[in-house]
């Protein structure tokens, strides 16, 4: 009878829980339960900057969310792609709780909530946090998480002083761990991983 009852919309849902759907069948419709902390992860690298904008960064983040056994129904890339897809605005564009503390992957602690996440520090650095021991991350974002740089929304891995990309260093806990302010890299670069989330 239930498989009648959610016609449609249930084989979408059922392939995105990944079989988390069993231990979320008492949940009487209401979908799956909720971690109680949003993780945050290191995706690596990519062979130049060209993602094939959101729906390829989030796919970069989904096929390391897998590979790593991460928790979470959701995953998306921790980046802006465009002013109208900010990262300051991934609450409402994509559903990140607001309210829940920012994890590594083994629970160190990253910031306590959305806003301390983006008020221009976090707790401790990512690679403190066990999140990431890259050099580099993208995040097209300023300090703020509003859109800087993004090689044209992370569609180009040209080499060009014109079209660049905003990038961290997940070895610093103040604003630089989220923005650079010397200027930003070539969209040609392969070594600046993609951080995500994962909640």
């Amino acid at each position: 009878g239930q498989a009648g009852a959610d016609e449609g919309g249930a084989p979408g849902n059922a392939g995105a829980s990944n079989g988390g759907s069993g231990a979320d069948a008492g949940a009487g419709g209401e979908g799956p339960v909720a971690l109680s902390h949003v993780i945050v992860f290191d995706a690596g690298p990519h062979n130049g900057l060209n993602f094939g904008g959101r729906v390829g960064l989030d796919q970069h983040c989904a096929t390391a969310k897998a590979s790593k056994s991460i928790p979470g129904v959701f995953t998306h890339a921790f980046i802006s792609v465009s002013a109208a897809d900010e990262m300051r605005d991934m609450p409402t564009l994509y559903g990140v709780p607001t309210n829940l503390p920012f994890l590594g992957p083994t629970s160190k602690h990253v910031a306590d909530n959305w806003a301390d996440l983006l008020d221009g520090s976090i707790d401790q650095s990512l690679t403190d946090a066990g999140v990431s021991s890259a050099q580099f991350w993208i995040s097209g974002s300023n300090a703020d998480g509003s859109v800087r740089s993004t090689c044209n929304g992370w569609t180009t891995s040209e080499f060009s002083d014109q079209v660049m990309g905003t990038y961290g260093y997940p070895t610093s806990s103040n604003s630089l761990w989220i923005t650079i302010t010397d200027g930003d890299v070539y969209c040609s670069s392969s070594q600046y991983n993609v951080i995500c989330l994962a909640y």
